[in-house]
C-alpha cells in the first residue's frame, strides 16, 4: 500500500512538472514526428523526409484520399521510419497519412497534452477533460499555414461526401495559448 501511494505521488509530481513546461512552452519533445529530427530537444526539419510531408499535403489538395496516398507512398518504396516487431518495415496506412495531414506540428505549431494518463496509469485521448496547450510558431514549419488549413478543409469535405466525417475538437479547443 505504501509503495502504491508513493508511485501515485511520484506520478502526480511528474505530471505537474510536465504541465508547467507545457504552460511555459519549454517542453522538449522526446521523439520527432516524421519529417523532423531532434536537435537539442527542439524540432528541426529533416531534409530527407520533409519532401514526403509536402507531397502528402499536395496530394490531399489535389483531391486524393488517404488510401490512395498511402498506396502511392508504398508503391514508391518510401519508408515510414517505423518497424514491426519482427524488424520488417511498416507500410503506410490511410490512418498514418491522416495523422500527418491533421497534425498542426507540420504548420510549425505545437499542441501539448493531446493525451494523458488516468489514475490507474492508462493513456487516454484528451477530448477536453484536461487543459491543452497550443503554441503557434513553436518550431520551423514544413508546410505553410494556408496549405495546412486548405488540407483540413479538403479532408472535411471528402469526409462529408463519403459520410465518414465526424466532429472533433479543433486543436485550439480547450487549449491555452
Amino acid at each position: 500500500a505504501f509503495a502504491e501511494e508513493e508511485s501515485h505521488s511520484i506520478s502526480s509530481n511528474t505530471s505537474w512538472a510536465v504541465q508547467k513546461r507545457f504552460e511555459k512552452g519549454t517542453y522538449k519533445y522526446s521523439n520527432a514526428p516524421y519529417g523532423y529530427i531532434l536537435e537539442n530537444g527542439s524540432l528541426a526539419i529533416d531534409p530527407q523526409r520533409a519532401p514526403v510531408i509536402r507531397s502528402i499535403f499536395d496530394q490531399v489538395l489535389d483531391g486524393y484520399g488517404t488510401p490512395t496516398i498511402a498506396k502511392t507512398l508504398n508503391d514508391r518504396g518510401i519508408s515510414t521510419g517505423t518497424k514491426k516487431r519482427d524488424g520488417t518495415p511498416n507500410a503506410w496506412t490511410p490512418s498514418m497519412v491522416q495523422g500527418i495531414v491533421s497534425n498542426v506540428v507540420y504548420a510549425g505549431d505545437a499542441l501539448f497534452q493531446k493525451t494523458y494518463h488516468t489514475a490507474d496509469f492508462k493513456r487516454v485521448t484528451n477530448r477536453g477533460e484536461r487543459k491543452r496547450f497550443y503554441i503557434k510558431e513553436h518550431h520551423p514549419a514544413i508546410i505553410d499555414r494556408e496549405t495546412f488549413e486548405l488540407a483540413q478543409l479538403s479532408n472535411r469535405q471528402r469526409g462529408k461526401e463519403k459520410n465518414t466525417y465526424s466532429i472533433e475538437l479543433s486543436p485550439e479547443a480547450g487549449a491555452s495559448h
